[in-house]
């Protein structure tokens, strides 16, 4: 810390008080700078956290609304005793869930392709 504060000095032409200002004066910027760019790293962090957690709860409840369906077509199906069920496809799903909460391209890829967390 002299050594900084010397050298200040003599580059400058100032005297000791001055420079011991201007070196606490820069600590405290860059530890200022550096709480605020942590602060930021983190809630990004957090943001990408809530959107995966609501990702996989709308998945798993699509899904539970999915089963459903399977489990009423099939129940329909021995009913009428159809021969084939190779090419069943869905075609509606009850997805009031979804519907009600809007989650777009960007944001999953942001959530799941983004930040530190999915690099380690």
């Amino acid at each position: 810390m002299e050594k900084i504060q010397s050298y200040l000095q003599s580059l400058l032409g100032i005297d000791t008080n001055t420079s011991a200002t201007i070196i606490i004066a820069l600590i405290v910027f860059i530890l200022g700078f550096g709480f605020t760019e942590l602060s930021k790293s983190v809630s990004r962090f957090r943001s990408r956290r809530t959107v995966r957690q609501l990702f996989f709860y709308l998945l798993e409840s699509l899904t539970i609304q999915i089963m459903k369906q399977v489990g009423a077509y099939e129940k329909t199906a021995m009913q009428f005793k159809f021969k084939s069920e190779k090419n069943f496809t869905i075609t509606r799903a009850t997805l009031a869930q979804v519907s009600k909460i809007d989650i777009g391209y960007q944001e999953t890829f942001v959530a799941f392709f983004k930040g530190i967390e999915n690099f380690i």
